[in-house]
Parts: structure tokens; C-alpha cells; sequence
């Protein structure tokens, strides 16, 4: 990445790394984690003005790389940071990374 993270991304990130793959297994949580990564490539596709792509099913344990690259494509295509720190947010609370 050109630019550091912001603080409140990289901390549910490193939430996110810490637990357990089989944490995803818990409720909607796949789910949860599907829907805000296709969310944030939709705000990406809007910011560049293209047609929205699905992102790839990847397995549970890539789930936080492909988190980090999805953000760091949205602050290169100039996506809104509050659109952005709104979907982290939710995806904190959905995941119950406190």
C-alpha cells in the first residue's frame, strides 16, 4: 500500500486475522463478510465509473486479504472515506469484533 492505513481499518483487520477461520461459521457471519466485500468493489466501481464486478468466493481464510485489497482499490479510486468507514463499521458490529 502507497499510504498508511487508517488506524480504525487496520485494527479490524487485525481482529479479523486473530480469529479463528471456523469464527465465520458463526451465524450469518460468511454472509456478513460476502455482502461487505461486494459492497465496497460496488462503491469502487461507482467511484471509477464502470460496471460492478462480483468479487470472487474465496475461502473463509482469505477473507482478510481480500478485504485489504478491495479497501486499498477503494482509496485509489477516490471512494467517499465516510461511505467506506460506514461499511467497516457495520462489518465491526456484524462481525462482533467489539
Amino acid at each position: 500500500m502507497t499510504e498508511q492505513m487508517s488506524p480504525q481499518f487496520a485494527d479490524v483487520l487485525r481482529r479479523l486475522r486473530a480469529r479463528s477461520v471456523s469464527s465465520f461459521e458463526v451465524g450469518d457471519r460468511e454472509v456478513q463478510m460476502r455482502t461487505a466485500l461486494q459492497a465496497l468493489e460496488d462503491l469502487t466501481a461507482r467511484a471509477e465509473g464502470r460496471a460492478r464486478h462480483t468479487v470472487p468466493e474465496v475461502e473463509p481464510y482469505a477473507y482478510v486479504d481480500q478485504l485489504t485489497v478491495l479497501l486499498e482499490e477503494a482509496r485509489l479510486a477516490g471512494v467517499d472515506p465516510a461511505a467506506v468507514q460506514a461499511l467497516m463499521t457495520d462489518l465491526a458490529a456484524d462481525l462482533s469484533l467489539g
